[in-house]
């Protein structure tokens, strides 16, 4: 089956990322030499050694003022443009909303043909703890059990209600059945009973004095969430990626 180019090109970010993680993991003590900041050296480095191709950094966001995307590539022709936002997993003081920010502003750039993705990535323990297993309501405030009697009540109500499991899985869907199926789902930002709603207030009042000239963020949009690089649970670190989708 072929895959196409643009697919090819995040497929091999994902796994220079992943073999750049690694790397560090396994000959320093120290993971905060894999900082997000450092991990936009192997994934230039890879962009750049392809022919025909133009790599920016940190591009101003065309709807957002004092908003940027941190990578843009384009085929020299303008026959393919993506953008990626790459998030890196470190520690306990990960702010989710800015998770579900970088997703909604790339879904909002207004380029019909542009690919759109963004990467989570970071040491597996960390991926797992503070991403999979992380539970959430949905206003993106985390629930924490005061007393481990409390804990074993809320895993019991979790249980019996499906809408209180964990936040990442219900939207970002991670596929973990080892058969290859790519995982997609869409969402309306504004129904009430959608997840992501209380996420998408907390943006709109972030950026609505952001918005460019004669631009009005909208009150229905959906996103098509794609896995398309599975986590490796094997290996010390983790990364995953999806394609965000604005129809």
């Amino acid at each position: 089956m072929s895959v196409k180019k643009d697919e090819f090109d995040i497929r091999n970010i994902a796994n220079v990322v992943h073999s750049w993680m690694s790397y560090i993991f396994e000959v320093s003590s120290t993971k905060h030499l894999a900082a997000e900041s450092s991990l936009r050296y192997p994934i230039v480095g890879l962009l750049e050694r392809r022919t025909g191709i133009n790599v920016f950094m940190e591009v101003q966001h065309p709807n957002f003022e004092k908003a940027l995307i941190d990578f843009k590539w384009e085929n020299e022709d303008n026959s393919s443009t993506c953008y990626l936002e790459l998030k890196y997993v470190r520690d306990k003081s990960i702010n989710v909303q800015d998770f579900f920010d970088d997703i909604f502003r790339l879904a909002l750039i207004p380029e019909k043909n542009a690919r759109k993705f963004f990467l989570l990535c970071g040491q597996s323990d960390d991926f797992k703890k503070r991403i999979q297993n992380r539970q959430l309501n949905a206003d993106g405030e985390e629930e924490r059990a005061v007393t481990k009697e409390k804990q074993q009540v809320k895993v019991k109500q979790t249980n019996k209600n499906k809408q209180d499991k964990c936040i990442f899985d219900d939207i970002l869907s991670f596929d973990v059945s080892g058969d290859g199926k790519v995982a997609t789902k869409e969402f309306e930002f504004m129904q009430q009973n959608n997840n992501l709603h209380g996420f998408y207030n907390k943006f709109v009042e972030a950026y609505s004095q952001k918005c460019k000239n004669d631009v009005l963020l909208p009150e229905k949009i959906k996103i098509k969430t794609t896995l398309i690089q599975p986590i490796d649970k094997c290996l010390l670190s983790a990364v995953a990626v999806w394609e965000i989708e604005s129809i």
